[in-house]
């Protein structure tokens, strides 16, 4: 990704690494342990933990209330695709 602004999410056994990359380069990234849960529960988990992340990154004037959508990536485990298409 070059230009704008994107969110990067993928989601693994080590949890959910979470990035925030504006003009190529990256302002804020974090990785959140998770739980074993169902394909359908974890989609949601990330649909819901990146609508918290916009959220904080609009409180910290990172991301400006009424701009632009953000891209978001999904990187999905292998084999859940299919459910995070479904929730996301």
């Amino acid at each position: 990704m070059r230009g704008g602004r994107a969110f990067v999410v993928s989601a693994n056994s080590a949890g959910l690494r979470q990035c925030f990359v504006e003009e190529g380069r990256l302002r804020f990234a974090r990785l959140e342990r998770t739980v074993d849960m169902v394909p359908e529960a974890f989609a949601a988990f990330v649909r819901t933990e990146t609508g918290r992340l916009a959220q904080y990154l609009s409180t910290l004037r990172v991301l400006p209330r009424d701009g632009p959508p953000v891209q978001v990536i999904v990187v999905a485990p292998p084999g859940q695709r299919p459910a995070f298409e479904r929730t996301l």
